[in-house]
């Protein structure tokens, strides 16, 4: 909880410093529009009409949720295994874990090197695939989807979960019979790999 006074976000961060998570650096980019700079906590009101007395500074909180959090969690060969999802398929590893960790330099090196196009890419599965590329810093990734709202909660989750990359990351909320399709793919139309996830009926997650 805050105790008031302001606080550098990245002192509030000690992530880095919890035993079992690979440490990364802290990414700078441009302000955007909406960000707020600077702030000053003043928690007078709190205390005054509803008697709120935070105990913990921000920084102590976040270290004992993370250990909380990664004690709900099972680390497996640099995956982060969700337990309870894996008990409801009868799984204990993910679907072919092996295989990617024995081939998980050549296909970081093809993906990096190649562009993509993802058709129905906010499904079900379309959203899984798009993630294993994009985190694989690919050169190019377009994503097109009849759904916009669903390629909305796709980017959203995306940068919340891996932040940005170099590449030319897109999404397009097209139908592929349409001809808005069409001039986008005269527009454009160069990639090294086209999948087509799209399907006709719901595929349910579960």
């Amino acid at each position: 909880m805050l105790l008031g006074g302001n606080i550098w976000p990245l002192k509030a961060t000690p992530i880095q410093r919890t035993k079992g998570l690979e440490k990364k650096g802290p990414i700078y980019r441009d302000f955007r529009a909406g960000d707020v700079r600077h702030s000053q906590v003043n928690i007078d009101k709190g205390q005054t009409l509803l008697d709120y007395q935070p105990k913990y500074m921000i920084s102590e909180g976040i270290d004992e949720a993370m250990d909380w959090y990664v004690g709900s969690l099972s680390w497996n060969k640099g995956f982060i295994l969700v337990k309870e999802v894996l008990k409801l398929i009868g799984r204990d590893e993910l679907l072919f874990s092996d295989d990617i960790v024995r081939n998980g330099m050549y296909l970081n090196e093809v993906v990096s090197n190649s562009s993509f196009l993802v058709i129905g890419g906010a499904g079900t599965i379309g959203q899984a695939v798009v993630k294993e590329i994009f985190k694989r810093n690919p050169k190019k990734l377009h994503v097109v989807d009849i759904s916009e709202n669903n390629l909305t909660e796709l980017v959203r989750d995306i940068r919340s979960s891996f932040g940005y990359i170099e590449g030319d990351f897109k999404t397009y909320a097209l139908d592929i019979g349409s001809i808005e399709y069409d001039a986008f793919i005269k527009s454009d139309g160069k990639y090294d790999y086209v999948l087509n996830l799209s399907a006709l009926n719901h595929v349910r997650s579960e």
